[in-house]
């Protein structure tokens, strides 16, 4: 540790490029090791730092020809260790869309217990309640009716869907905070929302065909508002392509309104991704 971070800041003189080649410790120990086997880090940094400190690289005395030969090794390891350096800091983790959920919640599944016909039943109450009632102007009462006699029927099975939907509002609530921050990777299904000429800048990345406006939107902490500069912008090929993102991920809950053909309804979003790169998927 002390041999890269004295050494480096003879020549940038500079904390943060101190700190960068610190990380790559143990890259260029491996290096000192192959050019003066049994010399120790600590020995070797000791034996020069006086040196550097009183004399330019410049000033050096070219005619010795066994120390000028260790101080070009040195640079040479040096610029090796800069272009090595930043492609670690460029690695991401890569995430699943169960990564997005606190892994104490789950198992936590309200619907559980239900058949698939329930499933789709209670599903069915939850969205016109949630989604589609308030936007409705005709035939309201027939919806009502119908609402009604669904809520009859899972009552008869032995489902509370206000109990239902309480637990659902808790669980799609929770998201992971110590994602704050953090670079990841992750694949899902894109619907695009502003456009920079003819790419994408803006978007919802959701785990499944139809999300937001087909079915009932996914839980706030299965959907991801990402934005990314013009340069980065996405070319579509069609609506819900697959595509990878990787960027800055902050876990935000926010509301965004979505606009649809028959109107607009708000979206709750747990998290917020600004994305460096967008490509289509592959496995």
């Amino acid at each position: 540790m002390a041999l890269t971070g004295t050494i480096w800041a003879q020549f940038s003189n500079g904390f943060f490029c101190r700190a960068q080649v610190t990380c790559g410790s143990l890259f260029l120990a491996a290096i000192y090791e192959r050019l003066y086997p049994g010399t120790a880090p600590g020995q070797f940094s000791h034996r020069h730092d006086t040196r550097l400190s009183d004399l330019s690289l410049l000033a050096c005395r070219w005619h010795d020809h066994t120390n000028m030969k260790k101080y070009l090794q040195l640079i040479i390891i040096i610029e090796c260790t800069l272009c090595y350096l930043p492609t670690l800091a460029e690695q991401a983790q890569q995430l699943t869309w169960e990564d997005l959920v606190p892994s104490g919640q789950q198992s936590e599944d309200p619907f559980a217990n239900m058949t698939q016909e329930q499933k789709d039943l209670a599903f069915w109450v939850i969205y016109i309640r949630e989604s589609l009632l308030d936007r409705m102007q005709e035939d309201r009462d027939g919806l009502m009716d119908e609402l009604k006699k669904a809520t009859r029927e899972l009552e008869d099975a032995g489902i509370d869907i206000d109990k239902v939907i309480a637990e659902r509002q808790k669980i799609r609530r929770s998201i992971v905070s110590e994602l704050n921050g953090k670079r990841i990777r992750m694949a899902g299904h894109l619907l695009p929302l502003e456009f920079s000429g003819t790419k994408t800048t803006e978007f919802l990345l959701v785990p499944y065909v139809g999300a937001c406006i087909h079915a009932l939107p996914p839980p706030p902490n299965q959907i991801v508002h990402v934005k990314t500069a013009p340069m980065n912008g996405y070319m579509i090929k069609k609506l819900y392509e697959i595509v990878w993102v990787t960027g800055i991920i902050m876990a935000k809950s926010m509301v965004k309104e979505l606009y649809y053909v028959d109107g607009s309804d708000n979206i709750n979003i747990g998290y917020a991704m600004q994305a460096t790169q967008i490509e289509p998927y592959k496995k």
